[in-house]
């Protein structure tokens, strides 16, 4: 059974949404039927996000407050009353990525950039930089936009010793 099947018959689903949140809960269920998903993971799913709500009017927070963060917090909460399945993180992605296209949330804040990001990058503009001058100094390289054959490779390496060793 799909995800359509089953939220026709779903009092879970027609709880939600006749709830407060009606058209969220419908977005999230159109998105779900777009995905594909199975009756259970769907069930899975619908429920999740039913526990998430209640969580969220219990701890006296907004939904408007909802962020990655939050949603760890909550996955920890229901971790001591009940195991967390492989599914239930990629749902709570998929109904912040519901909420986001709404409007309802703010999008991710960015990571600050770490000195080691920095360093990274920096490295990673280098070694682009060197690699393209490589292979642009030596035509034998790379011929009409086409990658050379490892003999090719070999001769103009060659090339470029005897031109070394030359002097020129």
């Amino acid at each position: 059974m799909i995800a359509e099947e089953y939220l026709s018959s779903s009092r879970l689903y027609r709880r939600l949404r006749n709830g407060h949140h009606r058209e969220l809960v419908e977005r999230y269920a159109a998105r779900l039927v777009e995905v594909g998903l199975a009756h259970q993971r769907t069930c899975r799913s619908l429920r999740l996000i039913s526990d998430l709500l209640s969580w969220i009017a219990n701890s006296r927070s907004e939904l408007t407050d909802l962020d990655e963060r939050m949603v760890d917090r909550y996955l920890h909460h229901r971790a001591r009353k009940q195991s967390i399945q492989t599914g239930d993180r990629i749902a709570l992605k998929r109904w912040l990525s519901v909420l986001r296209d709404a409007g309802t949330i703010a999008p991710p804040a960015l990571s600050p950039i770490t000195p080691q990001d920095q360093i990274f990058a920096g490295f990673g503009d280098y070694y682009y930089q060197t690699c393209n001058r490589l292979f642009r100094s030596d035509r034998g390289l790379v011929q009409h936009g086409q990658r050379s054959s490892a003999a090719t490779r070999r001769a103009a390496i060659s090339r470029r010793r005897v031109a070394i060793e030359s002097g020129t």
